[in-house]
C-alpha cells in the first residue's frame, strides 16, 4: 500500500479515508444514493450505518508506509535509551518534507530538537522544513477545558492549514496530575486524543514508556485498545546503537515485519563547538505507483558486507536461468536465513538499489539490478 504523497496530491486527506460520507460521499440504497441526513457538528460522530454503507468504507492509506495511518492513532512505546523520539522526528520531518503539516509536542524539553532536525536535514540533504511546527510546552489531554483551549490555539495559528499529523512526546508528560493505572483517567487522556484527531482529521504518534520490565507499556490497556497500531523500540543487545522497531498491534492492515535500525551521528559545527546529534536510521525512499520507475533508486548507495556480496553474486547466478527474477525459498538460502525472515534480510540491498522485488508477498520475485552488479 502506497504512502500518501502530499506534493504530489496536493490536498489533505479527509478525516477518516474509510468514511463514506467523508468529502461529500453518500451511500448507496438500492442502487440509489441515499439522500444524507444533515446532523450538528457535535453530533456526527454518532451518525447511523446501514450494513451495506459499512462496505463502502475506503481501505488504509499510510502516512509512513505499513506505519503510520491517515487519521489514526498510533502509540510507539519503549525504555529509555531506544530513540522513541529520535524515529517520530525522522517520520516528522519526513512527512514535512513531503508537504504535510506537522506539529510536533515537545513536552520533555526542546533544548536538543534544533540539532536533530539539523541532523536529519544533513542526512537526507533537505533545506528548510517549514511545515513542521514544534510546541515546547505540555497539553493536558485528560482535561475537557485545555484540549479545547490547544485545539483552538491550533486553529488561530494554522488557519485553514489543519496538522496531518500531531505527536504527543511524551504521554507521561502531557497526562501531568493523571494516574496511568486508572482506567478512567486513561480514558480520559484518550478521549482528548480523539477529540483531536476528530476535530482535524489527523492522524496522531502517541509516544510512551514501559514497565520496568520493559514488556509492555505502562498502565492500563486504554491507549493500546483505541489504537490503530503499537509499535515497540528495544535495544537488540549487540554492539552500538542498534534498536529494534516491532509492531505488537495493527488494526485493519498486516503486521509490519520488525526493522533493526542504526542511529547515526553526525556532526554541527555550524551550531558550535562540539555539538552533534543522532538520526534514528530508520530506511525510507520516496514512495512511487506501482510499474513506475523509482526516480530516488540508487541515489544512496552503501558499502557491501561480505554476507550481502556473497549472496548477490550466488542471485546472480542464479537470475541468469530465471525467467522474472527468482523466487523467496532460492534469496533465502542465499543468504543463509529463513524464508520468513527474507524480506527483512533484503531490504538493505532493496533500498541501496542493488535489488528489485516485484510480485504479492507470497508470490514474489527477486532480480539483481544493473546497479547490483556494478556494486560487485
Amino acid at each position: 500500500m502506497a504512502s500518501v504523497k502530499f506534493d504530489v496530491r496536493g490536498v489533505k486527506p479527509p478525516f477518516s479515508l474509510r468514511d463514506p460520507h467523508a468529502e461529500g460521499m453518500r451511500p448507496v440504497q438500492n442502487g440509489r444514493k441515499r439522500k444524507r441526513v444533515e446532523l450538528p457538528p457535535e453530533q456526527e460522530r454518532y451518525r447511523l450505518y446501514t450494513v451495506d454503507e459499512l462496505g463502502e468504507f475506503e481501505p488504509v492509506s499510510w502516512l509512513i508506509d505499513e506505519h503510520l495511518a491517515v487519521g489514526e492513532l498510533t502509540g510507539l512505546y519503549g525504555k529509555g535509551g531506544t530513540y522513541k523520539s529520535f524515529l517520530a522526528l525522522d517520520w516528522s520531518c519526513l512527512l514535512a518534507h513531503e508537504g504535510a503539516t506537522v506539529v510536533y509536542i515537545v513536552a520533555e524539553g526542546a533544548s536538543g530538537m534544533r540539532a536533530r532536525i539539523e541532523a536529519w536535514k544533513r542526512a537526507h540533504n533537505v533545506g528548510n522544513l517549514p511545515s513542521l511546527w514544534l510546541m515546547p510546552s505540555n497539553v493536558k489531554l485528560h482535561g475537557e477545558e485545555y484540549v479545547t483551549a490547544w485545539i483552538e490555539a491550533m486553529r488561530t495559528q494554522l488557519g485553514s492549514n489543519a496538522p496531518d499529523l500531531v505527536v504527543v512526546d511524551t504521554l507521561a508528560r502531557n497526562f501531568v496530575g493523571g494516574s496511568e493505572n486508572n482506567p478512567q483517567e486513561m480514558g480520559l487522556f484518550v478521549d482528548g486524543c480523539e477529540r483531536i484527531r476528530q476535530a482535524f482529521a489527523t492522524a496522531l504518534l502517541i509516544l510512551h514508556h514501559t514497565t520496568k520490565e520493559g514488556d509492555s507499556e505502562r498502565g492500563t490497556e486504554s491507549l493500546r485498545n483505541a489504537s490503530f497500531a503499537m509499535f515497540k523500540m528495544t535495544q537488540t543487545g549487540g554492539s552500538g546503537r542498534a534498536v529494534k522497531l516491532e509492531c505488537d498491534r495493527m488494526k485493519d492492515a498486516e503486521q509490519p515485519e520488525a526493522r533493526i535500525l542504526h542511529p547515526k551521528k553526525y556532526e554541527l559545527p555550524e551550531l558550535g563547538e562540539d555539538i552533534s546529534s543522532l538520526v534514528s536510521g530508520w530506511s525510507h525512499l520516496p514512495p512511487t505507483p506501482m510499474g513506475a520507475k523509482d526516480p530516488q533508486r540508487g541515489k544512496t548507495r552503501g558499502e557491501l558486507s561480505t554476507v550481502q556480496r556473497k549472496a548477490l553474486r550466488t542471485l546472480v547466478g542464479a537470475n541468469e536461468g530465471a525467467n522474472g527474477g527468482v523466487s523467496r525459498a532460492v534469496v533465502a538460502r542465499a543468504f543463509g536465513v529463513d524464508p520468513k525472515h527474507v524480506a527483512r534480510t533484503t531490504k538493505p540491498l532493496v533500498d541501496m538499489g542493488y535489488l528489485e522485488v516485484a510480485g504479492t508477498t507470497k508470490s514474489r520475485r527477486y532480480m539483481v539490478t544493473k546497479e547490483g552488479r556494478e556494486a560487485l
